[in-house]
């Protein structure tokens, strides 16, 4: 009787972790064909109640996390996924914040992510950055059971991602009061290998 229930429970673990894969985040070219990055940055953080936005504006809560490129990129894609899966354990060369590592065992806190890619094209008279965006997303379904937001950037369509300086503005799409943690993925085919991403200003 106890093989048999081990050899369930075995089973119903092996089905649970499979229903949870969190897929290699991929670029789709125009037939919905997918095809892996072959770079992907992974970066993970926490976002808790008593953290201060970077930006309160109409739209809501913001958060930035920033970016900067050397060279022109053939793609571009970006991916939240939150919760982070509890198999998704950051790796060698991931980037982690302290606040993600002290928040660890907060599996249910979750937000509904909204996200925009944003460009920084100049200073304003008060000597601050001005960014335009370029992209957003709200609703990816890639993956089913996490809720999470997906843009995908290409040069074929014209879009163009050229050296600069970047911003990933989080938001959540309900303009809820954003805590929990979460996993946010730069991929591309071109060279992302010295990409560095940081909550702060570049």
């Amino acid at each position: 009787m106890k093989k048999i229930s081990a050899l369930i429970s075995l089973v119903l673990l092996v089905t649970i972790c499979h229903a949870q894969r969190l897929e290699r985040f991929a670029d789709s070219n125009n037939s919905g064909r997918q095809t892996g990055y072959q770079h992907i940055k992974n970066y993970f953080d926490f976002i808790d109640s008593l953290q201060v936005p970077d930006a309160i504006l109409e739209e809501g809560s913001f958060y930035y996390i920033y970016f900067s490129l050397a060279d022109t990129l053939p793609n571009l894609g970006l991916r939240i996924v939150n919760p982070v899966p509890v198999y998704a354990m950051p790796d060698k060369g991931d980037e982690v914040t302290t606040n993600y590592y002290a928040n660890e065992k907060n599996v249910t806190a979750v937000f509904n992510s909204w996200m925009a890619l944003e460009k920084d094209t100049a200073m304003n008279e008060n000597g601050l950055r001005t960014y335009m965006r370029i992209a957003a997303n709200d609703d990816g379904k890639e993956v089913p059971e996490y809720t999470n937001s997906i843009i995908r950037m290409h040069s074929k369509k014209n879009e163009f991602i050229t050296p600069g300086n970047y911003r990933i503005a989080i938001s959540s799409s309900k303009k809820e009061k954003i805590t929990g943690r979460f996993l946010l993925q730069l991929g591309s085919d071109g060279n992302i290998k010295q990409v560095k991403l940081s909550s702060q200003p570049l």
